[in-house]
């Protein structure tokens, strides 16, 4: 995964890191409203589903399968259950949560 060429991936960087820093600030700003981020991985239900042919799909689950530490692609219902969690505790604000099954840890 390290290894592989990625175009663009300094485009998509940066844009999130920009999009978390201003999670944050705006936490901080407009406080006591709460402000979170949830930073997405791959959602097996996503558009990137429909651009890609059977064997990039299968290609893509395996890789998911083997390199991720939680060895399966992200579902619809994972992603609703931490955005749940996020706007029903006014305890949690200013946090950016990945979800992207571990990806961030290699």
């Amino acid at each position: 995964f390290k290894s592989s060429k990625m175009g663009g991936i300094s485009v998509i960087a940066a844009a999130n890191s920009a999009v978390a820093l201003f999670g944050r600030s705006l936490a901080l700003e407009i406080s006591p409203i709460r402000v979170n981020v949830v930073a997405p991985g791959l959602l097996e239900d996503s558009s990137i589903w429909s651009s890609q042919g059977e064997s990039e799909r299968a290609d893509l689950t395996k890789w998911a399968t083997t390199a991720l530490p939680v060895e399966h692609l992200g579902q619809p219902e994972e992603f609703a259950q931490a955005v749940l969690g996020l706007i029903t505790n006014p305890y949690i604000t200013g946090v950016v949560l990945p979800m992207d099954g571990g990806v961030t840890l290699l």
